[in-house]
């Protein structure tokens, strides 16, 4: 809920329940944690994904380029640690509908 708060998220959470509770209809619900969903993609899936939308073969190469060979370090109290290979997950700042709307 773009431009909401926690409390109309929680407010809208709680009247869907009563609806559901009132017409004595099962409800599911599934919390992701954007932040942490990001770290656990399969890349292969992604670029599989983006053929599927359409997104020409140039623009799947280049998103791979992005991705090949990275490495990322760890900030701690005493210091940084070494460099190391990440090879799932994604940059926070790309999404699904940005890269499918490059085309």
């Amino acid at each position: 809920m773009p431009g909401k708060g926690t409390t109309d998220a929680i407010f809208a959470l709680r009247q869907l329940m009563e609806r559901h509770r009132e017409k004595q209809v099962g409800l599911h619900l599934m919390f992701i944690d954007p932040e942490k969903v990001y770290d656990r993609v399969a890349r292969q899936e992604v670029w599989r994904y983006l053929r599927k939308k359409g997104v020409p073969e140039k623009y799947v190469r280049l998103v791979k380029e992005m991705y090949q060979g990275v490495k990322t370090q760890v900030r701690t109290s005493v210091g940084t640690t070494e460099g190391f290979h990440v090879a799932v997950g994604l940059h926070q700042v790309i999404s699904y509908h940005e890269l499918t709307s490059l085309c």
